[in-house]
């Protein structure tokens, strides 16, 4: 994402990507209905976990400075309790690294 690029909301995403699906054919965008679906479960009171880190409501944008500090949260975290304890915390390291990712992917075609 530019210095300069909007910062666009989980709903903004998602509306973008539904009416522009050929711009994003080679991105896995399910991370947008993950994250949107886990703002529905109870227990996450209406928010998600950006990176599995940062919570936030749907409405929120998404910036530069909230993408920087889930980076630095995972950072912080690495240095904290070196990594992984196990193999079930290990997969969710990963998939949160690889809904992380993909996030960022569509907010650059954005």
């Amino acid at each position: 994402m530019s210095k300069n690029a909007s910062s666009p909301s989980l709903i903004q995403l998602i509306e973008y990507t539904d009416s522009n699906p050929e711009k994003f054919s080679h991105i896995d965008t399910s991370v947008l209905k993950e994250y949107m679906e886990n703002s529905t479960k109870k227990y996450y009171d209406g928010k998600y976990y950006l990176g599995g880190q940062l919570q936030l409501l749907p409405s929120d944008p998404i910036t530069m400075d909230r993408i920087n500090e889930v980076n630095q949260i995972n950072l912080e975290k690495e240095k904290t309790y070196g990594g992984q304890c196990n193999m079930w915390e290990y997969a969710s390291i990963m998939h949160h690294n690889q809904l992380f990712e993909c996030i960022q992917k569509i907010i650059a075609l954005y």
